[in-house]
């Protein structure tokens, strides 16, 4: 348990190596955050917001009907496929359970 006495110093030395290693062409930033996910959502939206970024303008796209064959039957999943159970699927074609069936 050294490590939890020690905790001090490690931290101590973490500071001083951000202290030495932050330079103006690379400075270090550091994320204050007790929520991983949410820390690493912010720290995402602040680097995409350093970036300029203009609308690029699309020409519209229609598409054509779907073709459906009533004749057709969706093979059940074989053991290439590997299920995710999901609530937001509906009744998956290939199996019949509530998931999503992705290539495995």
């Amino acid at each position: 348990m050294q490590s939890r006495v020690r905790r001090e110093q490690y931290t101590r030395a973490k500071e001083d190596i951000f202290v030495r290693t932050s330079i103006s062409e690379a400075p270090r930033h550091t994320v204050e955050g007790n929520d991983k996910k949410h820390a690493r959502l912010n720290l995402i939206a602040d680097l995409l917001s350093g970036i300029p970024y203009e609308e690029v303008l699309h020409e519209g796209l229609t598409l054509p009907g779907r073709v459906f064959d009533p004749h057709y039957k969706v093979a059940p999943c074989r053991r290439s496929f590997m299920c995710r159970r999901s609530i937001d699927f509906e009744r998956s074609p290939r199996c019949g359970h509530s998931v999503k069936c992705i290539k495995g």
